[in-house]
C-alpha cells in the first residue's frame, strides 16, 4: 500500500494497482504472506524428536517399498 497526500495534509492509503489478466480473488490471496507455525517447546519438542528418531532406526527400503507398491 502506498499513502497519498491530500491538500488538507491528511494521508489517504490507497491499494497497489492489480495486474492486468489476473482476478482479484486470486490475487489477494496469493499477496497474503503465510506465517510459520511456531516450532514445538518442552514435551512436545521431546515427543517430536523422539518419534523421529525412532523413525530413523527403520530401514529404509522398506519405506521405500510400501511407498512404491501404494
Amino acid at each position: 500500500m502506498s499513502s497519498v497526500s491530500l491538500s488538507t495534509g491528511t494521508a489517504v492509503k490507497t491499494e497497489a494497482p492489480l495486474p492486468v489478466g489476473l482476478d482479484n480473488s486470486y490475487w489477494r490471496y496469493l499477496s497474503y504472506a503465510n506465517e510459520p507455525e511456531p516450532l514445538p517447546t518442552g514435551m512436545d519438542k521431546f515427543y517430536s524428536d523422539c518419534i523421529g528418531w525412532f523413525a530413523s532406526l527403520k530401514p529404509r527400503q522398506t519405506l521405500y517399498l510400501r511407498e512404491a507398491a501404494q
